[in-house]
C-alpha cells in the first residue's frame, strides 16, 4: 500500500533527523526527548432528514488518531500519525462505501489509514516539509483538511514556506496526491493531482 511505504520511508529518515543531536532520550534538546505522543478521540452523531425517497440517516461514529512527533524545535523533525474511523451501533446511514443506499449520505466511512507522515526542515524563517500532511490555507476554500468530516483530508506534497520579519508569509507547494475525506475504499478517495500552488 502506498501509504505504508511512505510511513516506512519516513521512519527510515528519522535516524537522519537525529544526526548531530544529543543521544540521551531524556534530554529535551534531543529528537526523541523533545518529542511527543498524541492520542485523540472524537465521537460524533449526525442525522440527515431529506425531502426525498431515502430513509433518514442516523450515523454514530468514532474517530481515533494516534501519532508521534519528534522534537519540533530542532532543525529536523518528523511526524507519523494513524487514523481510524468506525461506526458504533447500527449503520443507519449511507457512508458511500457500506452499501446502505436506502439511507441518506453521511460521508464518514469505516477505515484505518496512514493520516500523516512527513519530515520537516526549518531555520531562519524558512520551512520545508515533505510527505503526507494536512493543509489548511486561508479559509480553506481551495486547500483544506475538511476536518468537519471524520476522515481528515491530507495531501502528499512538498511545501516550502518563507516568513518575513514583518509577518508576511509566502508558500509554494507541489501536490501529487490528495487523500480525501471519503476514505481509501471510495473510487474518489485518492486523487492524483500533480499540481503547483502559490499562496
Amino acid at each position: 500500500m502506498p501509504g505504508f511505504r511512505l510511513a516506512i520511508a519516513i521512519l527510515g529518515a528519522m535516524p537522519l533527523a537525529a544526526a548531530g543531536c544529543a543521544e540521551d532520550p531524556d534530554d529535551s534538546s534531543s529528537v526523541l526527548g523533545g518529542g511527543d505522543w498524541t492520542l485523540q478521540a472524537r465521537y460524533r452523531v449526525e442525522g440527515v432528514d431529506e425531502d426525498n425517497t431515502l430513509e433518514n440517516a442516523a450515523a454514530s461514529t468514532l474517530r481515533t488518531k494516534l501519532g508521534f512527533e519528534t522534537n519540533p524545535a530542532l532543525t529536523w523533525s518528523a511526524r507519523l500519525e494513524v487514523e481510524d474511523v468506525h461506526a458504533l451501533g447500527a449503520e443507519k446511514f449511507n457512508s458511500t462505501t457500506n452499501g446502505r443506499d436506502r439511507y441518506s449520505v453521511v460521508a464518514d466511512p469505516d477505515g484505518t489509514e496512514l493520516n500523516q507522515a512527513y519530515v520537516t526542515v526549518q531555520g531562519s524563517g524558512m520551512r520545508a516539509r515533505v510527505g503526507r500532511q494536512a493543509l489548511a490555507l486561508d479559509n480553506q476554500r481551495f486547500i483544506g483538511d475538511v476536518d468537519f468530516r471524520q476522515h481528515q483530508q491530507t495531501y502528499d506534497a512538498l511545501m516550502l514556506q518563507a516568513s518575513t520579519p514583518g509577518g508576511s508569509r509566502l508558500i509554494y507547494g507541489y501536490l501529487w496526491r490528495v487523500h480525501s475525506f471519503l476514505g481509501e475504499d471510495h473510487p474518489l478517495g485518492e486523487l492524483d493531482v500533480r499540481t503547483h500552488l502559490l499562496n
